[in-house]
């Protein structure tokens, strides 16, 4: 490593900071880092210049490869595979178009019959509105309902949270919260309707 001397005025931030701690022997402080400050800290110390090591330069790296755009890939090589002889024989068709794939279809949610509760609050009569990756229902409520599964997770994770003001004595009290269902319901069980 070597050593350069410079003036104070043309030292950098980090320079300065490296000087006032290692020679001058100075605690820094957070507001303290400014170029301004710093200056006026190392002038006090009776420095008019300031002595930095530099790291002996070393030689510049290689650019880096270019990449392809496109990734080569390597094939295995091909096995012949015996394959069996076809018939010659030409099907008759039904007339019908057949898929070329079969397609396989998610079973349908079961479905559970719920009640969900009227409520004393504005809008208690009135039907919940819930909603499932884009697909939305209306729940009425007060009576028995067939509802997929996947709706009666949503009202079960309906909650609000309700705060409530504890007194502890001596003047002190304490905000205690409670979670609360947002749309309380009832599962009566398995819906009698084929899903």
């Amino acid at each position: 490593m070597t050593t350069k001397t410079i003036p104070l005025a043309e030292a950098g931030q980090k320079d300065l900071i490296a000087f006032a701690k290692n020679v001058c022997g100075l605690t820094l402080g957070f507001g303290e880092l400014s170029l301004v400050k710093l200056r006026a800290k190392i002038s006090e110390c009776g420095y008019d210049s300031v002595t930095v090591e530099q790291a002996a330069e070393q030689p510049a790296a290689p650019p880096p490869q270019r990449r392809s755009p496109i990734p080569e890939f390597k094939t295995a090589a091909a096995e012949p595979v015996a394959t069996a002889p076809r018939s010659r024989k030409k099907k008759k068709s039904s007339g019908r178009l057949r898929p070329r794939f079969q397609v396989e279809h998610p079973p349908a949610p079961k479905k559970l019959r719920i009640i969900v509760a009227r409520s004393n609050e504005a809008g208690g009569d009135e039907p919940v509105k819930c909603g499932v990756n884009g697909k939305a229902m209306l729940i009425p409520r007060g009576e028995p309902v067939d509802v997929p599964a996947p709706y009666v997770e949503v009202l079960e994770n309906a909650i609000a949270f309700h705060y409530e003001q504890r007194d502890l004595g001596g003047g002190l009290t304490e905000l205690v919260r409670r979670e609360v269902p947002l749309y309380p319901f009832q599962i009566l069980g398995p819906s009698p309707v084929a899903a």
